[in-house]
């Protein structure tokens, strides 16, 4: 939510980097999948549908309210930190 409204997000960014962590929408589904509960903008009848509409909308935002955008589909927690640290 802090992104959504433009005061917040000109406070954050006056403070700090944003980085997008951005991953595969596949893996965030499948890990959405796997909690006990789902998530409260999902509606249980329509689960893919509200689900990839959820994420078209808030990749948009990211990407556009990011600093530093890092695709870390496919690697490690390792592989990430070191992502990571060439921006410090």
């Amino acid at each position: 939510g802090v992104l959504i409204d433009p005061d917040n997000l000109r406070q954050l960014k006056s403070i700090a980097k944003i980085v997008y962590l951005k991953v595969d929408s596949s893996i965030l589904y499948e890990r959405m999948m796997q909690q006990e509960t789902l998530p409260k903008f999902i509606r249980e009848a329509c689960i893919e549908e509200d689900f990839q509409q959820y994420i078209n909308s808030r990749m948009k935002l990211y990407e556009l309210s990011a600093d530093i955008i890092l695709d870390i589909s496919g690697k490690t927690i390792s592989q990430c930190v070191g992502l990571l640290n060439q921006y410090r």
